[in-house]
């Protein structure tokens, strides 16, 4: 029980620290706040629904379901870009 413990401690801290950084790149690479932050809300959206259905469904936490959380940061940072790039491409075009 304690090690489960310190592993979703540290879980939350690494993806805490990594959706920060995450933000930090974006707002630079996007030249806009407004566009990192939006994109890295998507993921933040992606990281607490996929945590609350495991929940829900009563995934017991484990070394293996401990590293969900890393994946879905890794995965769903690429998706909410590409979704970022099309709305930007999209405005472009209507002009």
């Amino acid at each position: 029980k304690v090690v489960f413990d310190l592993l979703f401690e540290d879980l939350i801290r690494t993806i805490s620290i990594a959706i920060f950084l995450i933000l930090i790149v974006l707002i630079v690479a996007y030249r806009s706040p407004v566009k990192g932050t939006i994109s890295v809300t998507i993921l933040i959206i992606a990281v607490t629904w996929t945590g609350g259905t495991m929940e829900l469904l009563g995934v017991p936490l484990s070394l293996i379901t401990v590293t969900v959380g890393s994946l879905v940061v890794g995965i769903g940072i690429d998706y909410s870009i590409h979704i970022m790039n099309r709305y930007m491409e999209e405005k472009r075009n209507r002009r």
